[in-house]
């Protein structure tokens, strides 16, 4: 073979060569800038504590992301030091840049918070802190923050007519001074012109509805019945009667499993005993959903003059209203008797 052939070979063989490492690191270059690492659809929250080394290690090991080591590599390449605390929304193809741009710069995924069947500021506490960063220590600090409840309007008392029980979005890192402000928002749209003037035709205010709109709650589940039961009391108020209202004297005690009330229950000293006390207890007994608050603004259009009412004996659940004493006494005589019959205690 003559030399300039070897020659020429030599060449293109070196030309073959350097084409091929051109052409590896060319898209080993492309993968690391511009392929996905990405590789499942997932939620992550990212903590205070939570470092770049853990939150891609854990998201390799499960196979969320291809390689840790390429997402350290560019969070360093582009000044990236730090995570900020949240849900984040994880979707399969996302580039790096995407990535590390949403937890970079807090581009969080909202969350959807739902509470309902409250009847304690602790139990509030413990539902909310369910949705957030935040532990229910916290958010039982905040919600006896004498200062931040006063500036709502509201006192530790009536505080529990501020929460209506809904679905909210929210984002997961949110303080809950900063929940219980956006909550207060949406108080503040509940109610609204109609529900005021509601309110003010049967001459109580939104905190005094909501405070018989509890008791109704723990009275009936009953729907078709709740705006006669808050009728009942809403009479009640106006003719200066004691409510007597069963529910509030289990709030007083703090025990809600009790069936039957009895003699020594009715005698227990607090505020709330609306037995021992006229008028409505300092606030509400429990937090009552919108329909149950709607149900008993709509007495000032359906009035009725029922006094008093108890349980049914058909134990459906349901109750019977009376005008008079004789005729109630009539109605819980033949309630309490076939709970003797059944020997329900």
């Amino acid at each position: 073979m003559k030399k300039s052939q070897k020659t020429r070979l030599l060449i293109l063989f070196i030309a073959c060569f350097l084409g091929v490492i051109a052409f590896n690191f060319g898209y080993s270059a492309y993968n690391y800038r511009f392929s996905s690492p990405v590789l499942e659809n997932t939620q992550i929250k990212i903590y205070p504590s939570t470092t770049f080394d853990k939150l891609f290690d854990s998201l390799e090991n499960v196979g969320v992301i291809n390689s840790a080591e390429n997402c350290r590599a560019h969070a360093i390449n582009n000044n990236i030091h730090s995570l900020q605390p949240g849900n984040y929304k994880i979707e399969k193809g996302m580039s790096h840049r995407q990535l590390l741009t949403a937890i970079a710069f807090g581009h969080q995924s909202p969350v959807r918070l739902t509470f309902n069947n409250i009847r304690t500021i602790e139990s509030l506490a413990g539902a909310l802190s369910k949705y957030t960063l935040a532990d229910s220590a916290q958010f039982i600090k905040t919600l006896n923050n004498e200062k931040l409840i006063d500036s709502l309007g509201f006192t530790k008392n009536t505080l529990p007519a501020l929460f209506l029980p809904n679905t909210y979005e929210i984002y997961w890192s949110e303080s809950p001074k900063e929940i219980i402000i956006r909550l207060h928002k949406e108080y503040r749209k509940f109610w609204n012109e109609e529900r005021k003037a509601k309110a003010a035709k049967l001459k109580l205010s939104p905190n005094q509805i909501t405070t018989i709109a509890s008791i109704v709650t723990e009275e009936t589940k009953v729907r078709k019945e709740m705006t006669t039961v808050a009728g009942v009391y809403i009479n009640r108020i106006k003719k200066r009667m004691p409510l007597q209202a069963d529910p509030t004297v289990k709030f007083a005690i703090g025990d809600f499993t009790i069936k039957r009330i009895l003699h020594k229950h009715l005698a227990y000293k607090s505020p709330y005993n609306t037995y021992k006390n006229q008028g409505l207890p300092p606030g509400p007994i429990a937090i009552p959903a919108g329909y149950v608050i709607d149900a008993t603004l709509n007495y000032c259009d359906k009035p009725h003059k029922y006094l008093y009412f108890c349980a049914k004996a058909s134990l459906n659940g349901e109750h019977a209203f009376a005008t008079n004493l004789t005729q109630h006494n009539q109605n819980a005589r033949l309630y309490h008797n076939e709970l003797n019959r059944r020997n329900i205690k």
